[in-house]
């Protein structure tokens, strides 16, 4: 049965101990920065793809979740004067730079004005869901899903939306672990899931636009690393001190390392 919770607030979302998407990848790269809590701050740029997200999304919710700085010169009289009334007026809301906001209005215009609008038709946006990966409690909130086609669609702020640029963003930032993650949390609950799209757009003119999925050994990869982080996590309590571990073995002091492969590479 799903077990869909509704209203929630991001921080309630957050808040929540069950483990999500970015509580994976934190595990996998320091189990013990996780175990101590140690979030990363929010950039502009983090800021920006959230904007995006609730222009294509909830565009309803913009005007009450951001507030638009204005220009001003805080030296002066008339300038503390607008800044003091837009502190007052923006208490609660997340600030965007106007020029973040400009770039921000443009990327989802271009991704709502693109064949890629047809994505975001009957479905439901950011919903939290709650499900279980191996004895573990884990949750996923979807840009947006499609339940009657089977569909999650993620949106992906990224520099290069070519193919070969934005594949190389997945292997960085682990989209493909997110993407297992999203999937298999649905479908744990009972939920219909045949395809994981990602919508991309670039941040600069023309703000180009891409549509892809991954392939099914991207995605298989993906779900090795899930199931790599929940073993890490049923043993968290072994990383208790800020000193790297062997995540298979935390017995050993000294690991071996490996150079990476350009190095050879360079040598030859």
């Amino acid at each position: 049965m799903s077990k869909l919770i509704q209203p929630m607030t991001n921080e309630q979302y957050h808040a929540h101990p069950a483990l999500g998407s970015t509580n994976i990848k934190e595990i996998l790269k320091n189990p013990y920065k996780f175990k101590m809590g140690v979030k990363k701050e929010q950039t502009p740029a983090m800021v920006m793809g959230s904007a995006i997200h609730c222009m294509v999304l909830e565009p309803h919710l913009f005007d009450e979740d951001y507030a638009i700085a204005p220009q001003y010169d805080g030296r002066t009289k008339e300038g503390k004067a607008i800044k003091e009334e837009f502190e007052t007026q923006s208490i609660g809301k997340t600030v965007l730079r106007n020029d973040d906001y400009v770039i921000a209005k443009s990327c989802a215009d271009a991704i709502l004005q693109s064949d890629a609008k047809c994505f975001f038709q009957g479905g439901i946006a950011e919903k939290e869901f709650f499900g279980e990966i191996d004895g573990i409690e884990v949750k996923c909130k979807p840009d947006y899903f499609i339940e009657e086609l089977g569909l999650v669609v993620d949106i992906k702020k990224t520099v290069d939306a070519s193919k070969d640029g934005f594949a190389k963003a997945c292997a960085n930032f682990g989209y493909h672990v997110s993407a297992a993650h999203y999937i298999d949390t649905l479908r744990s609950i009972g939920k219909r899931v045949d395809k994981f799209v990602l919508v991309c757009v670039e941040p600069e003119f023309p703000f180009m636009v891409a549509v892809y999925e991954f392939c099914e050994a991207d995605l298989d990869l993906g779900r090795e690393k899930v199931k790599q982080a929940i073993e890490i996590y049923k043993r968290i309590d072994e990383f208790d001190k800020p000193l790297y571990r062997d995540k298979e073995d935390t017995t050993q002091l000294a690991q071996t390392i490996v150079l990476p492969s350009y190095a050879h590479y360079q040598n030859n």
